[in-house]
C-alpha cells in the first residue's frame, strides 16, 4: 500500500478503536428467507475463484445455455462473489459512517433473479470470497489498518511479527439457507484473505501471522502454525496436501504441509516491497504464480514470479514501471494451459506470459489500473479496470473484441464468475451485475 493510504489507515485505526469498544453481535436481515429458484452452478465453491488456476468458469452440459440478466444494488461496495446451488454470495466492506462502527455485510442473491435472499452483518468489514460447502458459507472479517505500534514498524522491510488489523476480526460459518451464524472464531489479526475448504477442513491465513486449520462443521481449531509474515489480501492455494501462502514482513512465500502442519519451506520473493501479500496465488503446471511490486514508492515496477513446488524461483518477469495508485491492490494471476495472465495496477496493462518461461506473449493497455483477475472462456478474456471499463480480449492475441464502460463503477481486486453463458460481476459502486455473455462479447 502507498504511504498516503497507510497514513489514512493510521487515522482509521484511531477512529475504529474509539467506535468499536462495544461487543458486537450479528444480525440477519430476514429470518423467513426466500428460496433460490434454481440450483444452477457448482454444489461447492471451495476456494478463491473456484479453482487452483483462479479461472472462475463453470461449464457443464446442464449450464451450457444458462442465461440471465439483472442488477442488484447495495448501499456499500461489493467485494468478491461466489456462486453455488443457484445462489450468488458476496461480501462488502461496509464503509465508514460517522458515529457508527465499521461493519461488513454478506449478501445472498438468487442467481436467476438477483433477488435478495438474506443479508448477514459481521463485526467488521468483509473482503473474503464467501466459501460454500456442506450447507455452510465461510467468510472473514477485519480491517486493513494497523495499531500505532504495528504502524510504526510497517515501513521497515526488515521488521517481522507485525499484526495487521484494527477493531474486531473473525472467521465465520453461516447457515447457507438463512445466513444465521453457526460458529465464529475471533482472531488478533484481520481475516481478509479467502479461505480454503478441503473436505471438513477449513484452512485460513490472516493478518496475525498464523495459518489455521478448523473443523469446518463446528469451528474447533485443529492446529495453528506461526509463519512470521502477516497476510493482507493474498488468498492461499492448496495442492497435493500443501497450502501455499504469501505474506509480508518478510515478503516470503510459504509451503505448509497440512497433514503435519509444518512449514516445508519458505522462499523470499526477491526485491518486492508491496503487492505479493495482496495477490491471491495461482497454482498450475506445478508452479505457484504471484505478482509483486519492486523499486520504490516513487519508482515502482510490476514483476511476475513463478516458483516451483520445492520453493525455487522458476522465473521472474519485470512487466515495467509506472505509478502506484492510492489504494494498491494486486490482481491475481490466472493460469490456463501454457499461459498465465497478469493484470497490473502499476502499468495499467494486462499481460499473457508463457507459463513455463515467463516470456511475454502479448500485452494490452487498459484505460486505468487493473486489479481484477480475468476469466477465460472460449478464447475470450473478460476483466475490468478501475475506471469502470469492462473488456473482452482475444485470449490468443490480446486484441480487443469489446469494451463496455459502466458509469460510476470501479472493478477492484476480485474476478468475474462465469456460469454457462452468464457472467456475474461485482463492483465497488455496490452493484452486482448478471450479464449474458452475448451482451459483453
Amino acid at each position: 500500500m502507498q504511504r498516503v493510504l497507510r497514513h489514512w489507515q493510521a487515522m482509521l485505526a484511531i477512529v475504529a478503536a474509539a467506535v468499536m469498544v462495544v461487543v458486537w453481535g450479528t444480525e440477519t436481515l430476514a429470518r423467513n428467507v426466500a428460496v433460490a429458484s434454481t440450483h444452477v452452478g457448482p454444489a461447492k465453491f471451495a476456494e478463491y475463484a473456484m479453482n487452483d488456476s483462479n479461472n472462475a468458469v463453470y461449464e457443464t452440459p446442464a449450464v451450457a445455455h444458462w442465461r440471465t440478466q439483472w442488477t442488484f444494488k447495495a448501499p456499500v461496495p461489493i467485494q468478491q462473489a461466489s456462486v453455488a446451488n443457484g445462489v450468488v454470495y458476496a461480501s462488502s466492506d461496509g464503509g465508514i459512517f460517522p458515529g457508527q462502527p465499521v461493519r461488513g455485510y454478506i449478501y445472498a442473491l438468487g442467481a436467476k433473479t438477483g433477488r435478495l435472499l438474506w443479508r448477514q452483518t459481521l463485526n467488521n468489514m468483509s473482503m473474503t470470497t464467501p466459501i460454500v460447502g456442506d450447507g455452510l458459507v465461510f467468510v472473514g472479517s477485519g480491517s486493513g489498518g494497523f495499531t500505532a505500534a504495528n504502524f510504526a514498524k510497517e515501513d521497515n522491510l526488515n521488521a517481522q511479527h507485525i499484526i495487521r488489523g484494527v477493531g474486531l476480526s473473525g472467521i465465520y460459518a453461516l447457515n447457507e439457507q438463512t445466513g444465521q451464524v453457526v460458529w465464529e472464531y475471533l482472531t488478533r489479526g484481520e481475516d481478509m484473505p479467502t479461505f480454503v475448504l478441503k473436505g471438513n477442513t477449513l484452512l485460513v491465513a490472516n493478518g496475525d501471522g498464523k495459518v489455521y486449520s478448523f473443523d469446518a462443521r463446528n469451528g474447533k481449531k485443529e492446529w495453528a502454525v506461526s509463519i512470521g509474515s502477516y497476510v493482507s489480501m493474498s488468498s492461499p492455494t492448496y495442492a497435493n496436501g500443501v497450502l501455499y501462502v504469501s505474506g509480508a514482513h518478510p515478503y516470503d512465500l510459504y509451503a505448509i504441509d497440512v497433514a503435519t502442519h509444518k512449514i516445508l519451506w519458505k522462499a523470499p520473493i526477491p526485491g518486492v516491497f508491496a503487492g505479493t501479500d495482496d495477490c491471491s496465488l495461482a497454482f498450475a503446471n506445478n508452479r505457484i504464480y504471484v505478482l509483486g511490486t519492486i523499486g520504490s514508492w516513487a519508482k515502482p515496477s510490476s514483476v511476475a514470479f513463478a516458483f516451483t513446488t520445492s520453493g525455487a524461483l522458476a522465473w521472474e518477469k519485470n512487466l515495467g514501471p509506472g505509478t502506484l495508485p492510492l489504494n494498491i491492490e494486486a490482481a491475481a494471476p490466472v493460469a490456463v494451459g501454457s499461459t498465465v495472465y497478469f493484470g497490473s495496477m502499476v502499468t495499467n496493462a494486462e499481460y499473457a506470459l508463457n507459463a513455463a518461461t515467463g516470456a511475454v506473449k502479448w500485452s494490452f493497455h487498459a484505460s486505468g489500473p487493473i486489479s481484477e483477475a480475468p476469466a477465460l472462456l472460449a478464447n475470450r478474456l473478460y476483466f475490468g479496470d478501475s475506471t469502470g471499463t469492462f473488456y473482452v480480449l482475444n485470449a490468443s492475441s490480446g486484441h480487443m473484441i469489446a469494451a463496455k464502460t459502466m458509469s460510476g463503477s470501479m472493478f477492484a481486486a476480485d474476478y468475474p464468475v462465469i456460469v454457462g453463458q452468464t457472467l456475474y460481476q461485482p463492483d465497488d459502486n455496490g452493484e452486482i451485475f448478471a450479464w449474458p455473455l452475448s451482451q459483453v462479447k
